[in-house]
Formats: C-alpha cells, structure tokens, sequence
C-alpha cells in the first residue's frame, strides 16, 4: 500500500511542476502582463534575460525527471524482487526535487 501512495504522489508532484512550469502568464498589474519567459505590453513583449530563464529551464528538466522516474517506477514495483532499484529511482527523485 505505501508503494501505491508513493507512485500516485509521484504522477501527482511531477504533473503539477510541469504544468506550473508551463503557465504562460503569472502577474498581471494594468498594462504589463509578467510570464515566466516574458514581460509583455499590449503592443510588445521582451524575452527575459539568460540568468532568469536559467532556474526555470533547470526546473523543467527537474520536472520531466521527477515524471521520468515515476514512469519508471511503475515496472520496477511490479517486476523486481529486490528494493534496489526502487532506491536508485528514489534518489533520482530526491535529485529531481
């Protein structure tokens, strides 16, 4: 039973960071409209700059391997005997986290 929580929480974390990380608009304050990869106007938008978008891309790869390893944990509950594994998949989520 604690496997089966593990897994759903692991589907459930690596599902939301990815749509959080894939949210096109945060703050919207009269004209100006604040994405996560762009400051926006009505008549134009500014990329922002490589230091910023930095931490958001290496969230996004920590997302798509917490998603990665829940996917892969599926095969490993059901056809492995041993818990090792089960370990390496856990550090790859402590990792991704």
């Amino acid at each position: 039973m604690p496997i089966i929580i593990w897994l759903a929480m692991s589907f459930t974390i690596s599902i939301i960071q990815l749509l959080v990380i894939t949210q096109p608009e945060w703050i919207v304050n009269g004209g100006h409209i604040q994405g996560l990869f762009a400051v926006c106007t009505p008549w134009s938008c500014e990329l922002r700059e490589f230091k910023s978008l930095l931490p958001l891309f290496l969230h996004f790869m920590g997302s798509l391997l917490f998603l990665i390893s829940s996917l892969t944990l599926v095969p490993t509950i059901f056809c492995s005997s041993t818990a090792a594994p089960m370990q390496t998949i856990a550090h790859m989520q402590i990792t991704a986290g």
